[in-house]
């Protein structure tokens, strides 16, 4: 699993690219979405180590790559919306 940036607001935890794209697409409400999704990037180390990522409900945050690892510890494996910044 990786987390790819769909969008400068959305990023979305897959196996590849094109499952982030259909995820996206998903999560934005329709599948015509798939077609204005521009370039789905996988985040480097570096960014998934400096990006935050905000946890509401425990009233925490860590970086991108400690939330990832938590995930994939807790068997949590499904593409889905990883984060937002529109939330």
């Amino acid at each position: 699993m990786k987390v790819y940036e769909v969008s400068d607001c959305d990023w979305v935890v897959a196996n590849t690219p094109e499952e982030a794209r259909r995820c996206a697409a998903v999560c934005m409400g329709s599948d015509d979405c798939l077609y204005d999704i521009g370039a789905v990037n996988a985040l480097s180390p570096e960014r998934m180590d400096s990006l935050t990522y905000y946890d509401e409900c425990a009233e925490s945050s860590r970086s991108f790559q400690a939330e990832l690892d938590r995930r994939l510890r807790l068997g949590l494996v499904e593409a889905e919306l990883f984060a937002s910044t529109e939330w």
